[in-house]
C-alpha cells in the first residue's frame, strides 16, 4: 500500500488584506477573534490607532491551511507585543476533525522557520485543542532542528461563545429602567476611573493614563456605551473585533456600589439586541433612540469569559456557553487558552 496523500495544502498570505479576503467567507462566531483582531489592527479610527500603539510594530505573518478550496485552519501574527492567534472555521463542508489537527498544524510548523525569526513564536491564543497541538508540534520541530525549547503551562483558560437572533431572550421589563447611552468625550475621565477598577479585577493592567486613552478612542470610534444612575456613570460596555458579520463584547464592568442590580445583564442584552437587529427596540433600556449599528446588523455577537459568575449572566442573555446552536446544530462555544514557549538557548546566552 502507498503512503496516504496529505489532503491539505499551506498558503502563506501576502499581507493582512490578502488574509482578510481569504477569510471573508468564513466570518462567524468561531473566526471572530482572529478576523476581528486583524481588522482592529487595520482600523484607522482612534481605537485602532490606540491598539497599534499598544501592540507595537514588528514582524507579521498570515498562514492558512486548505482542504481543496476550503480554508480549514488559520494562524496570524500581527505585532511584536501581541500573541500569535490560531482558529479553525466551522462553517465548511468538511471542518477540520480532531484526528486531522496534527497533520494540518505540522504544515504550518514545518514552514514557519524558513520565513520568520523562530523566537517570535512565543505565545499563542485560540481554541485550546489547536493551541496545544501547534505548540507541541513546534517544540518537537525546533528540538529536531537543534534548539532547546520548553512548553510552558497554560497562562489562561476561557470560554468563547456567541449569541444570535435565534438565541437571545425577549426583553425583560424588570431591566428596562437601566438607561444605557453613548458617552461623550466629557465623560472620558469618569469612565477612565471605572477602567482602572476593571483592570484590578482582570489580567489587563489598568492605569488612569491608559484608561483615558482607551476610553477616549472608544468614544470617538463609537465602540462604547455607558449605564447611568441619575448623573453618575455606574457601568460601561466596550465592543471590539467588528467584522462584517460579527462583533465582540470586549469588556463589561459595573461599579462595585451598583452590582447585583441586573445592570451587567441589561447592558449585555442591550448591545446584543442592538447588533442583532432585534425588535422591539434594539436599544432596550435606553432612551428609545432608534438607529442601526455602524456596519449594519450582525449575525452573531461574541464574547470571551473566564469567570463563572459572569458566564451565568451571559447565558441568561442568550449566549451559547455549553450549548448547541439551534440553527446549525454545532457547538455555540469552544474552550480557549493562552499558552507559550520558552527558548532555553537564548537564556543560556544571557
Amino acid at each position: 500500500m502507498g503512503v496516504p496523500q496529505n489532503p491539505f495544502r499551506l498558503v502563506h498570505f501576502h499581507d493582512q488584506d490578502d488574509f482578510l479576503n481569504a477569510t471573508r467567507p468564513y466570518d462567524d462566531g468561531y473566526m471572530n477573534y482572529i478576523v476581528g483582531t486583524v481588522l482592529d489592527n487595520a482600523d484607522q479610527s482612534p481605537a485602532g490607532v490606540n491598539a497599534r500603539e499598544r501592540w507595537g510594530g514588528g514582524p507579521q505573518a498570515f498562514l492558512g491551511v486548505y482542504r481543496g478550496d476550503e480554508l480549514v485552519l488559520t494562524t496570524a501574527k500581527l505585532a511584536i507585543n501581541f500573541s500569535w492567534l490560531i482558529a479553525a472555521p466551522r462553517g465548511t463542508k468538511q471542518p477540520l476533525q480532531s484526528s486531522e489537527v496534527h497533520t494540518a498544524v505540522l504544515l504550518m510548523v514545518s514552514y514557519l522557520p524558513s520565513v520568520i525569526d523562530t523566537t517570535t513564536v512565543d505565545q499563542l491564543l485560540g481554541e485550546e485543542v489547536l493551541v496545544n497541538a501547534f505548540l507541541g508540534c513546534w517544540v518537537d520541530h525546533m528540538t529536531g532542528l537543534g534548539s532547546s525549547v520548553k512548553l510552558l503551562d497554560t497562562m489562561a483558560r476561557t470560554r468563547v461563545a456567541y449569541a444570535t437572533l435565534a438565541t437571545i431572550p425577549e426583553p425583560n421589563p424588570a431591566l428596562a429602567h437601566h438607561r444605557m447611552v453613548r458617552p461623550t468625550l466629557s465623560d472620558a475621565e469618569e469612565i477612565a476611573q471605572l477602567y482602572v477598577q476593571f483592570g484590578g479585577t482582570s489580567p489587563v493592567a489598568g492605569t488612569l493614563e491608559r484608561g483615558r486613552g482607551i476610553m477616549a478612542g472608544a468614544i470617538q470610534s463609537r465602540r462604547l456605551w455607558i449605564c447611568k444612575d441619575g448623573d453618575i456613570i455606574v457601568g460601561f460596555i466596550l465592543i471590539a473585533r467588528m467584522t462584517p458579520r460579527t462583533v465582540s463584547i470586549k469588556q463589561v464592568f459595573v461599579s462595585p456600589s451598583h452590582r447585583r442590580r441586573g445592570i451587567a445583564e441589561a447592558m449585555v442584552r442591550t448591545l446584543s439586541r442592538f447588533f442583532l437587529g432585534a425588535h422591539p427596540s434594539g436599544l432596550e433600556g435606553s432612551d428609545g433612540t432608534d438607529y442601526e449599528p455602524e456596519g449594519g446588523i450582525r449575525d452573531a455577537v461574541c464574547l470571551n469569559v473566564g469567570e463563572e459568575e459572569a458566564a451565568r449572566v451571559y447565558v441568561k442573555a442568550g449566549f451559547l456557553l455549553g450549548a448547541k446552536d439551534p440553527v446549525t446544530g454545532r457547538d455555540g462555544w469552544y474552550p480557549s487558552s493562552w499558552r507559550g514557549v520558552e527558548y532555553l538557548d537564548a537564556l543560556s546566552q544571557v
